[in-house]
């Protein structure tokens, strides 16, 4: 890897396994990528998204728990430079909660042309992945070729090449399936949870589905009332994104409080509980 003096290119690791405290989502990684810099530096990836789609958020897979992002970045455009991309989304003091897969919920981007969209994510200064679970990094795999995965400095933001595939992938609205196949393990187990949570006015709801199954998203008051239904369908084994955008199945926003996503995914039911803030 080509990198700048005051960015040098930090791996750590081979073969390891990165997995959630309960065992929703287990990662396998070949390598934990991160950065030595006095400064700051960021971790990027090109995607190349399909007219249609509508992207609502990233999965990363991070190194180290404690490890605050201090931001993470959506970006749209052409160039080999940061600054020469424009913001669609930008998250900022990120960590994980209690398991490695990290997910960001971005403002829906819909993308009606062909175009690339590009997530950033900002390393605190630091002295770079020291080992499995100690010091900020991304999870990567070993690939053949260009995966279009880059380090950048914040002294001049040019996109350097690194010969990893980084653990990162896109959120769309509907059916998710991995940009790059092997990214992320299937969930071995149904999951859920929502980001932002609290959050004003959208949150996006991801979930897991282990097995083709009967599956059911719908949202609740905290007195049981039914308030929305976002998923009602069979669905394929995968994870997938819903976003709630404070409304109830008439179109009107409802009122700032607390909310119950309830999952069921054929005879397992899952709650997580919203906060929305008006």
């Amino acid at each position: 890897m080509k990198c700048k003096k005051a960015v040098a290119c930090a791996i750590a690791s081979l073969g390891l396994l990165l997995a959630a405290s309960d065992a929703a989502y287990a990662v396998r990684v070949d390598r934990v990528i991160g950065a030595t810099s006095s400064g700051d530096a960021y971790l990027v990836k090109r995607f190349s998204v399909p007219v249609g789609s509508v992207v609502v958020g990233a999965e990363l897979v991070t190194n180290d728990l404690r490890t605050v992002f201090p931001k993470v970045m959506l970006l749209e455009g052409r160039g080999e430079n940061l600054g020469r991309l424009s913001s669609a989304g930008e998250i900022g003091n990120v960590r994980a909660v209690g398991r490695h897969v990290l997910v960001v919920a971005f403002p829906p981007v819909r993308v009606d042309e062909p175009r690339d969209l590009f997530v950033a994510v900002r390393l605190p200064s630091n002295a770079g992945a020291r080992a499995v679970g100690d010091g900020p990094g991304l999870g990567a795999l070993v690939s053949q070729g260009s995966n279009d995965c880059y380090l950048a400095s914040t002294e001049d933001g040019t996109l350097q090449p690194i010969d990893v595939d980084l653990c990162i992938r896109l959120l769309f609205q509907g059916v998710q399936k991995a940009e790059t196949a092997g990214t992320l393990a299937a969930p071995t187990e149904v999951s859920i949870e929502a980001r932002p949570n609290p959050f004003n006015p959208t949150t996006a709801i991801a979930f897991g589905v282990p097995s083709q199954s009967v599956v059911k998203l719908t949202i609740y008051s905290v007195s049981g009332r039914a308030i929305r239904s976002l998923v009602n369908e069979d669905l394929a084994a995968g994870r997938y994104s819903r976003e709630w955008d404070g409304r109830d199945e008439a179109g009107r926003p409802v009122s700032g409080g607390v909310y119950i996503a309830k999952l069921q995914v054929d005879d397992t039911v899952m709650p997580r509980r919203l906060i929305l803030v008006r």
